[in-house]
Formats: structure tokens, C-alpha cells, sequence
């Protein structure tokens, strides 16, 4: 078929070897049909079509809502490209909101390590979102009553300082080092959960950061 030696690029390119291997070792039947062809064609050049869309959405996907949504949206999209573990973790990881980021961090949790998988990652943020929906609504400028929402992993007693907006803090880092920096505000994340946002020394922008990790830093 003339079409095929007027191919260039990434066509030329996915069909030279099966013109080899039709003329060196067993023919190629849809290379003969021209209807077997071009349904050869549109799959193959199809899929790279929606890989490549796939790619260009996970590259900027953002969880708005709860971790499994994001899960969710997440591995759809990963269905159509062929990334290795590492790179799909590091997106899915990209992807996440600073809140669940920083809970990782607080519980030691190196998303770099070499032996940290993807489905790793993936089951240590549904798990820390579990956590973090249990103080959704709370607030710990509040004291809970028997008439109040229960929020019992809500630190309540003594030994919970009471933060505000403008207030010094600081949290311990991985490395065991204390991480100081000012609360610029504090208000609600995308499910409700009164959450400070957190300027670090040294650093241009605010993350979110769940209060039972900060303390005044006097």
C-alpha cells in the first residue's frame, strides 16, 4: 500500500518493524488489507492520543475533595500510561493536599525511600485522611459537650495549647529538628476541618497544617 511509504515521524516509526518482520520472517496480514490497516492504525495512534491527555491531566491533577476521590480520578487517568511505580507515586504524591503531606512528614513517612511503593503511598493517605475526617467541624478553640459533635481524637485536655492567627509555632521535623514558623491564618480545608495555614521561616508561600502537630513557640 502507497500510504505506508509516505508515513513520517512517529508513524514511520511504529511501522518499520512489522514491514521488516513481514519481509524477513512471516507476513503481516493487515499489512496486505487496507481496512485491517487503517483499524490497526487509529487503535494504535488512538491509544498514544489518550496517553498522551492522560499524562498532560495527572501532571496537574490536585486533590480538591477527599483523598479517595483523588484516588479515584487519580488511577483512571494512570490506566492509560506506561509509567514505572516510582513516577506514578511521585505524581499521585505531587498531587495531594499539604495537610495530608505534612501528616506523612510527622509520621516519619519518606515517600522517597527506595522501598516505599506507590500502593504505599496511596494506603498511608487514605489512612491519614480517615484520621483528619474525625475532626472535621471541630475546633479547638471549642470545648465538645454531650450535645456537641463527637470529636474525641480533638485534643482537649491540659496539656493542648489554645493557637490564633499571628501566633509563633513550631513543629519537629523528620530529621528531629524543631521547623518554626507564624500561623497566617486559620479557616476551613476542602471538608470542613478548621485548619491553620502555616508560614515557615525561610519560605515564600503557607501549607496547612493539622493543629495537634504545632506548638506556641514562646
Amino acid at each position: 500500500m502507497s500510504q505506508i511509504w509516505l508515513m513520517t515521524g512517529k508513524a514511520s516509526e511504529w511501522i518499520k518493524p512489522h514491514m521488516e518482520h513481514d519481509v524477513l520472517r512471516q507476513a503481516v496480514p493487515w499489512l496486505h488489507s487496507v481496512n485491517l490497516f487503517w483499524a490497526k492504525f487509529e487503535k494504535r495512534f488512538r491509544e498514544i492520543d489518550r496517553a498522551t491527555k492522560a499524562l498532560k491531566k495527572l501532571k496537574t491533577l490536585k486533590q480538591k475533595s477527599s483523598v479517595q476521590d483523588y484516588v479515584t480520578e487519580f488511577q483512571s487517568l494512570a490506566a492509560y500510561i506506561n509509567y514505572d511505580d516510582v513516577a506514578i507515586r511521585d505524581m499521585f504524591y505531587e498531587g495531594l493536599e499539604d495537610e495530608i503531606k505534612m501528616a506523612m512528614l510527622l509520621q516519619l513517612f519518606n515517600v522517597k525511600d527506595n522501598s516505599t511503593t506507590g500502593q504505599m503511598v496511596v494506603d498511608r493517605a487514605l489512612l491519614i485522611d480517615q484520621h483528619l475526617e474525625q475532626f472535621s467541624g471541630c475546633s479547638i478553640f471549642e470545648k465538645t459537650t454531650s450535645t456537641s459533635k463527637d470529636c474525641t481524637l480533638a485534643p482537649t485536655n491540659n496539656t493542648q495549647e489554645k493557637l490564633a492567627s499571628g501566633d509563633a509555632v513550631y513543629m519537629i521535623g523528620t530529621d528531629g529538628r524543631a521547623v518554626k514558623g507564624k500561623i497566617e491564618s486559620i479557616g476551613r480545608n476542602s471538608r470542613g476541618q478548621v485548619v491553620p495555614n502555616v508560614k515557615w521561616l525561610g519560605q515564600n508561600s503557607t501549607v496547612l497544617v493539622p493543629f495537634p502537630a504545632l506548638k506556641k513557640d514562646e
